[in-house]
């Protein structure tokens, strides 16, 4: 493909990208991996929603852009939306959990399993307790979660240790708090929402 002369021969990602962009338009290409070549190439956020919305559902790429516009909204710090996208993915993941991405926009973003523990940590850190329970709530109980202990037991085993971590951690604050006149400790989960 002209794509990959632009970006691995000639060393041009700026023509690469438009090779890309004119071939899924001029082709009106459902392949979630060209859309997730060209994010990796440009602003990757609004190409994976664009791909997202014009990418049928029953495509098998389909969820692997769904994995990477995970990873660039966690880029972005957009937790607000990051539970429905995570809901998303969770519906249709079974039987295709640990497929791995051949062009991540995010290194750490490769399948299924890594996209759900990279959310779980990025949401122990900047979100409020009770969304960080949603999240593993939502991934522990999913259809998908025998398969990623065989395939994935790692990354399985970090969310485990996240979901320890993000409720040790609100105890400790809570602890905190009372003992110090309460101050902290009256803090509700939306002042905790997102940390500086």
């Amino acid at each position: 493909m002209q794509a990959d002369f632009f970006e691995q021969v000639v060393n041009d990602k700026v023509r690469a990208a438009q090779v890309l962009q004119e071939h899924i338009e001029e082709s009106k290409a459902a392949d979630g991996i060209l859309w997730i070549r060209w994010a990796g190439l440009g602003d990757s956020e609004s190409i994976l929603e664009k791909a997202a919305q014009v990418i049928p559902v029953d495509q098998p790429g389909y969820l692997m852009v769904l994995v990477q516009l995970l990873g660039a909204k966690i880029q972005q710090d957009e937790a607000e939306s990051l539970f429905p996208l995570l809901q998303r993915i969770l519906l249709l993941a079974p039987g295709n959990p640990v497929t791995d991405c051949d062009y991540p926009v995010n290194e750490s973003f490769t399948n299924v399993s890594s996209a759900c523990r990279h959310c779980i940590r990025y949401m122990r850190e900047h979100c409020a307790l009770a969304d960080v329970r949603r999240a593993y709530d939502a991934v522990l109980s999913s259809n998908s979660i025998h398969s990623w202990t065989v395939a994935a037991p790692k990354d399985i085993q970090r969310m485990i240790d996240d979901a320890i971590e993000a409720e040790s951690g609100d105890r400790r604050r809570q602890a905190v708090g009372e003992q110090g006149g309460g101050a902290a400790g009256g803090q509700g989960a939306a002042a905790r929402l997102k940390r500086a």
